[in-house]
């Protein structure tokens, strides 16, 4: 163990564009981690995203706050392992906690986060910690990008349908303040 590991400090930072598992959500390397995770609704909340990106980055969290816990706590696997959720959705261990026997990790804590390319974890014996991970601005723009529908629907009409698309779009809208009704 690192010094760090041991006094339930940690910083871990995991590249999830770099892990490609075969079959994506429906492969076996997905789902043997996703079975990892006991608590059904944290299963379920990772199959809830839409996009498999997202569903890699809720995965790569939960087992990182889990493997966390169990290496903290000196534990080989995270069958003993239960995690709960704050109200305001942050993951907290529940159970079990270090015994009265580790005053040095009476508030051992954690906190995770994941955007982009990037899930991490950071974690503490005594002190409340907090992390958050942002991609970079030019990134997050090109995921929120809003659609051109005229660029992405482009071949999808006739050049006379597109020449009355674009007529209408030209005509007041009712109830603007062009609209003589």
């Amino acid at each position: 163990h690192m010094a760090g590991e041991v006094a339930g400090r940690l910083r871990w930072a995991v590249n999830s564009t770099e892990w490609q598992p075969l079959g994506e959500h429906d492969g076996p390397e997905f789902r043997y981690l996703l079975e990892l995770i006991h608590e059904t609704d944290d299963r379920a909340a990772v199959l809830r995203f839409v996009r498999f990106q997202d569903k890699k980055r809720a995965l790569l969290s939960r087992l990182l706050v889990r493997r966390a816990s169990a290496l903290v706590l000196g534990l080989s696997n995270f069958r003993d392992l239960e995690i709960a959720r704050t109200k305001g959705k942050k993951p907290f261990l529940l159970r079990p906690r270090p015994g009265p026997e580790r005053p040095e990790l009476a508030n051992f804590n954690f906190s995770v986060s994941h955007e982009g390319d990037w899930v991490v974890l950071a974690s503490e014996p005594l002190c409340l910690c907090g992390v958050d991970v942002a991609a970079p601005q030019e990134r997050r723009d090109q995921a929120n990008r809003r659609s051109d529908i005229f660029r992405d629907l482009e071949t999808q009409l006739t050049p006379a349908e597109w020449a009355f698309v674009r007529q209408e779009g030209q005509r007041p809208s009712v109830g603007s303040d062009d609209d003589p009704a």
